[in-house]
């Protein structure tokens, strides 16, 4: 299948390396870093996630700039405890949002019952951006009503003849339901949610009603371009 920008959001969100750069109001979200899941990992070879996840994050701070990065849930992988070396790799993480003059603001997924015990400022359920947009980690329905929900948890991702690219889905429209941008993990060692045969209401999200009506689209990290792709309900035949 050949890779063309067949579809292209608004101006409103930018994606870069599993990130999403809102421009008009100078945030960066990433959703599902899962700090400590190389540790819990059963695998034989060290896997360097950590240093992978900070190297992105620094990059995406040097290619936006941005005034707040928000940390949409599942910072941390372990539910019990907190893994040796994580601690170190989440203060450098905020050193380096904080080396820009960037504020980390932090909210709860589903992994994160140790997070208040890394992080001494407040922990959110959502992060409410204007009356209609609203960040949160996906895995409930927020408190916090929005026409247009940011949100991870899902850990998309898409086979694209043969491979697998994790990738975004996002509804441009809004119509009788609200618009909901979804991000990938941005852990590159979470194997992803394969989307291509998932259908309606599949997905482990509330705010996800119905996939059809989903453009996903990918990073491509060797020429750094973005591809969208049709709504899921005409790609399924195209793939």
């Amino acid at each position: 299948m050949h890779l063309d920008n067949q579809f292209e959001p608004t101006a409103e969100i930018e994606i870069a390396d599993r990130g999403a750069y809102l421009s008009e109001h100078d945030i960066l979200v990433c959703a599902d870093l899962h700090l400590g899941r190389d540790i819990t990992a059963n695998t034989e070879f060290p896997l360097g996630a950590p240093d992978r996840i900070l190297s992105r994050l620094t990059q995406l701070l040097d290619r936006f700039t941005p005034d707040e990065v928000v940390l949409a849930g599942d910072v941390l992988h372990a539910f019990d405890h907190i893994p040796s070396g994580v601690e170190e790799t989440f203060v450098s993480l905020i050193e380096a949002i904080e080396s820009i003059d960037a504020k980390p603001i932090f909210i709860e997924g589903n992994h994160d019952s140790f997070l208040s015990t890394l992080h001494d400022g407040p922990v959110r359920d959502a992060y409410r951006i204007t009356d209609d947009i609203v960040i949160c980690h996906g895995h409930k329905h927020p408190v916090s009503d929005a026409t247009w929900y940011i949100c991870g948890h899902v850990h998309p991702a898409i086979n694209i003849e043969g491979q697998r690219h994790p990738c975004y889905l996002h509804t441009p429209i809004r119509d009788a339901e609200p618009r909901v941008t979804v991000l990938p993990s941005f852990t590159d060692i979470a194997p992803g949610m394969k989307i291509n045969g998932v259908i309606k209401d599949e997905l482990p999200s509330p705010l996800i009603q119905n996939i059809d009506r989903y453009h996903p689209g990918i990073w491509d990290t060797q020429t750094e371009q973005s591809f969208w792709f049709p709504p899921m309900s005409e790609l399924r035949r195209m793939l």
